[in-house]
């Protein structure tokens, strides 16, 4: 049985999704990880880069059954890095969030 989890921190590196498929710029979560979160993939974050940057996210399914968090090109720019380099996110599901309307 699975523990529960509220956060983790990993390293790895920005990538970005095919053109026709959006073109996003984004960072794996696998799917192992997602399924220890007591929400699984309903789960919402506190993305923090570098401890430079920390943004509210959700995954979106990638496709071959892990998720993926989107970067937006102004949080990219936030930390200065480019596709394919390596950062250290952490991401904590324990802070409270404001509600989304409806």
């Amino acid at each position: 049985m699975n523990n529960i989890i509220d956060s983790y921190n990993e390293e790895q590196v920005i990538c970005q999704l095919e053109k026709r498929k959006g073109g996003y710029y984004y960072l794996t979560v696998s799917a192992d990880i997602v399924n220890q979160f007591k929400n699984k993939r309903l789960t919402r974050f506190l993305c923090t880069i570098h401890k430079k940057l920390t943004f509210q996210c959700g995954l979106n399914h990638l496709g071959d059954g892990n998720f993926f968090i989107i970067l937006g090109s102004n949080n990219l720019k936030a930390i200065d890095k480019q596709i394919k380099k390596t950062i250290q996110i952490i991401n904590d599901s324990t802070k409270p969030r404001p509600k989304r309307p409806l």
